[in-house]
């Protein structure tokens, strides 16, 4: 999907979503888009953007995110597992945060005890760098990501990622699955892969606790090799053997 038109259509559901509030006062995750930037030296740059119907139901002060699971190290602002937050901002301007354990590892909570949202539409972006996030083949270089982890107790009206290999780099292949609740695969999903750009999207609303995932290879060479261990949302498996079957490829 073109910049231009991921544009529009960010911004298109945007305009729906203020116009249908009114007619459906709830909280819910409106768009969550995700930006993962794989870089030379065995890492990746993710920018989420997460825009949700905010009725100080659930959603009082902040949100919380599990953040992906990897080897341990950091500093001051790390997880502590390869994953290091580099800014939230709400509504454009930045916002605190900090990090506590889950009980799916480590998790992001935003805002202040002492700060109640207004009930709005309300836009989140977070920047975090991921260290060693991808595996080896014989031949291939390999990303697992789960784009929107399954924590979330609202429902996504729609869910986009975009992979975008260093230059020089091709896409051998993509896939991508949603997983229900119950583990199921449901493959309700749009996506496209154009030499060294991967993307996906949701064709259809996450219900509370479905999650979109992805696998991308790229032929090794011009980035650093990954670990053994790929870093990854605990309890996210991709079958190899069975892989094909279980996900939509996209060549």
């Amino acid at each position: 999907m073109s910049a231009v038109c991921r544009k529009a259509l960010l911004s298109g559901l945007a305009v729906l979503a203020l116009g249908a509030v009114s007619a459906r006062a709830e909280e819910r995750i409106f768009s969550f888009d995700s930006r993962i930037a794989v870089n030379a030296d065995m890492s990746v740059d993710v920018i989420e953007t997460i825009t949700i119907n905010v009725e100080g139901t659930s959603i009082k002060r902040g949100i919380v995110k599990d953040l992906p699971a990897s080897p341990k190290g950091g500093s001051a602002r790390s997880t502590g597992l390869g994953v290091k937050v580099l800014s939230v901002t709400r509504d454009g301007t930045n916002e605190p945060f900090r990090l506590e354990p889950g009980p799916n590892g480590t998790q992001l909570r935003t805002g202040k005890a002492d700060v109640l949202l207004t009930a709005k539409p309300t836009t989140y972006v977070i920047r975090y760098r991921v260290t060693r996030p991808y595996g080896n083949l014989n031949k291939f270089n390999e990303l697992q990501w789960d784009v929107t982890g399954n924590s979330w107790a609202l429902p996504i009206d729609a869910a986009f990622v975009t992979v975008d290999l260093p230059k020089g780099s091709r896409v051998a292949q993509g896939a991508a699955t949603v997983r229900q609740a119950d583990g199921k695969g449901r493959e309700f999903l749009i996506g496209n892969s154009d030499g060294g750009q991967f993307t996906a999207r949701t064709g259809a609303a996450l219900p509370p606790g479905a999650r979109l995932t992805i696998l991308v290879e790229w032929p090794k060479g011009l980035v650093a090799d990954g670990g053994p261990g790929i870093a990854q949302f605990p309890g996210v498996k991709w079958d190899v053997k069975r892989k094909r079957l279980e996900a939509l490829r996209l060549r």
